[in-house]
């Protein structure tokens, strides 16, 4: 196997991890880790697929990321989109 088969097996598991835990209620879907947890995980699926020619599924999970990307920015500004002050981010 190869790093980047792991880059995306390990990818696949952080979006599966994140899921589960919001599923289940451990974290709340817009908890920091939930984010974290969904863009390592698209952006190595995203790079996995990308490698292999997947382009429908590198473009899926580089939206992922971004999305990802742009509520971790909001929540470490402290502000929603709606420019409110969030409380706590657990």
């Amino acid at each position: 196997m190869q790093l980047i088969d792991v880059t995306g097996w390990v990818g696949g598991a952080c979006v599966l991890g994140a899921y589960l835990l919001s599923a289940t209620g451990k974290l709340r879907p817009g908890a920091r880790i939930c984010c974290w947890l969904n863009f390592l995980g698209a952006l190595g699926m995203a790079l996995h697929t990308g490698t292999k020619g997947a382009y429908p599924s590198t473009v899926l999970n580089g939206i992922w990321a971004l999305i990802s990307l742009i509520l971790l920015k909001q929540q470490y500004r402290g502000f929603n989109e709606n420019g409110v002050t969030r409380g706590s981010f657990e």
